[in-house]
C-alpha cells in the first residue's frame, strides 16, 4: 500500500504539471516517512533477532540505505525550490551501486545459519533432549524449559531477551545462541509466542473454559491484544482460534461429539 501510494503520488505529479510541486513534495514526504518506518523496524527487531550473522550485518546495511533514502529525499525537495542538484547524481548513484552490491553479497551467502534455524523447535510440552543438544547446553535448556512452564515468564509484559538472560544468570549471547541454534527459533518473540500459543491451545480444549472468551485467553497466556493473537496460532494450528475450541470441544462433528455419538 505504500508503494501504491508513492506510485500514485508521483503519476498524479506527472499527469498534472500545475501541480507537480506539490505532488512532488508530497512524494518526498511520504519515502521519507517510510525510510523512518524501516528505521524503526530495525531498532525494535534487533534486538529479538537471534540468527547473529543476520543481527551483525543487517543493522549497519539497513541503516545505511535507510540513511541514504532520507538524504536523496532531503535533495529532491531542495531541488523543488532551489533549483536542480544534478552535479550530485554521479555521486548518488555510485553509493546506490554500492549499497546494491552489499545487499546482493548479503542476500547471495550460502549460509543457511543466516536465513533459517539450526534445529527443530522444542514444543512447550517437551523437556529438551539430551540426544539433540550439547552437554553443554542441556543444562541450560532444561532450566529455561521449567522456567518458563513453572514461572510462566513468557507472560510478563515487557520482557526481552536481556532480562530473560539476567533471570538465568547466563551472558545474553550464550541464551541467544541457545534459543536459536539449540531450539531451533529464528527470533525471540516466536519462542515466546510458542509458549504462549501452547498455553492458549491448552484453555481453549478445556471444557470447563468454555464460555471464557478468546479475547480473555489471548491476554492471559501473555498476548497484548487478539490481532496478533489469532495471526500467531493460524499460522502454527492451521485454524482459527474459535475453529480450533469448537473441533477440541467436539462442537461441528469435532473428536468429542464424535465420541458422544458413539456412546
Amino acid at each position: 500500500m505504500p508503494a501504491a501510494g508513492l506510485l500514485a503520488i508521483g503519476v498524479a505529479g506527472a499527469a498534472m504539471p500545475t501541480f507537480a510541486r506539490g505532488f512532488w513534495l508530497a512524494h518526498n514526504v511520504l519515502g521519507a516517512a517510510l525510510a523512518i518506518q524501516v528505521l524503526f523496524v530495525i531498532a525494535s527487531g534487533w534486538r529479538g533477532d537471534l540468527v547473529e550473522p543476520r543481527r551483525r550485518l543487517r543493522g549497519p546495511l539497513l541503516v545505511a540505505a535507510a540513511a541514504y533514502a532520507l538524504v536523496v529525499t532531503l535533495v529532491q525537495s531542495g531541488e523543488l525550490f532551489l533549483g536542480s542538484a544534478d552535479v550530485l547524481s554521479p555521486l548518488a548513484a555510485a553509493i546506490l551501486m554500492v549499497l546494491g552490491l552489499l545487499s546482493l553479497w548479503a542476500f547471495g551467502r550460502v549460509d543457511v545459519a543466516f536465513f533459517g534455524v539450526a534445529a527443530r523447535p522444542v514444543a512447550s510440552s517437551e523437556e529438551p533432549a539430551a540426544a539433540s543438544i550439547a552437554s553443554e547446553d542441556l543444562n541450560a535448556a532444561v532450566a529455561l524449559s521449567r522456567l518458563m512452564r513453572e514461572e510462566r515468564l513468557y507472560r510478563t509484559e515487557g520482557l526481552t531477551i536481556a532480562s530473560l538472560a539476567l533471570r538465568m544468570r547466563m551472558p545474553e549471547h550464550k541464551l541467544r545462541r541457545l534459543i536459536n541454534q539449540q531450539l531451533g527459533h529464528r527470533n525471540f518473540s516466536a519462542f515466546l509466542n510458542e509458549w504462549r500459543i501452547g498455553e492458549a491451545k491448552a484453555a481453549l480444549c478445556d471444557p470447563a473454559q468454555r464460555d471464557v472468551p478468546i479475547s480473555t485467553i489471548a491476554l492471559d497466556a501473555g498476548f497484548q491484544s487478539l490481532g496478533p493473537f489469532n495471526r500467531a496460532f493460524k499460522a502454527e494450528t492451521g485454524l482459527t482460534p474459535t475453529a480450533f475450541r469448537a473441533h477440541a470441544l467436539g462442537e461441528n462433528g469435532g473428536p468429542a461429539a464424535n465420541a458422544a455419538k458413539a456412546s
